[in-house]
């Protein structure tokens, strides 16, 4: 197949490769060289074979690219993928959703520079970690998430056919991580109250009644 040596000669940094086996990537391939992967096929080696996946991204750059049966611009979830420690998780930008705020999060840490250092036992190749069955070793450290709900406000109208129509809200909270931590909780629903709503919690955090005045407070310089 012919290239274009005008674009060819821009590659300077990366050659792109196809990706037969681990041992023969290993033992041929340059660390220049990189691999692309369909979505179907890096969920498959993450599944099947997750420690050696995360160590061959040590040693060379992978990219996942949604399926081209995605006719409606739909994307993968990318936490799968940096799961495997693969580098370049490649998103349909135009399609907004949970995918594309998972993304923006994952980068909003590093002020979207575009590079994050992935943690020490994703990076350290004597660590058999399994992002499929993560059970013990270095990097897990069980932690416990509190997250109290405060105020959801200026809500929109869902059902705008009809015009006298009020939300009835509820928040959702979801967890992505490896398969062991996702979770998702979600608080009970609102009716008809989209504008403003703030559910108060005494000290011993008993239900009070519902807010319907806000408390402003102004700190100033005298």
């Amino acid at each position: 197949q012919r290239l274009m040596s005008e674009l060819s000669d821009m590659v300077i940094y990366c050659q792109s490769t196809h990706f037969h086996s681990f041992d023969q990537t290993w033992s041929r391939q340059a660390a220049h060289e990189t691999s692309s992967f369909a979505e179907t096929k890096a969920k498959k080696l993450i599944a099947e074979n997750g420690p050696t996946f995360i160590i061959h991204n040590t040693l060379q750059l992978s990219k996942v690219y949604p399926l081209g049966s995605r006719i409606d611009s739909s994307n993968f979830n990318p936490q799968e993928m940096w799961n495997g420690g693969c580098q370049l998780v490649a998103l349909n930008f135009q399609k907004p959703g949970m995918e594309m705020d998972l993304n923006k999060g994952k980068f909003r840490q590093n002020g979207h520079s575009g590079y994050i250092l992935k943690p020490d036992f994703m990076r350290d190749r004597s660590i058999q970690f399994d992002p499929s069955r993560p059970i013990s070793g270095s990097g897990l450290n069980r932690k416990q998430l509190t997250i109290k709900i405060i105020t959801a406000q200026q809500l929109p109208k869902v059902n705008k056919e009809k015009k006298n129509s009020i939300v009835d809200p509820l928040v959702r909270v979801e967890i992505h991580g490896v398969p062991d931590d996702n979770a998702t909780q979600k608080t009970t629903h609102i009716e008809n109250n989209g504008y403003r709503h703030i559910h108060l919690l005494s000290r011993d955090s008993a239900s009070l009644s519902p807010a319907t005045l806000f408390v402003w407070i102004k700190i100033k310089n005298v």
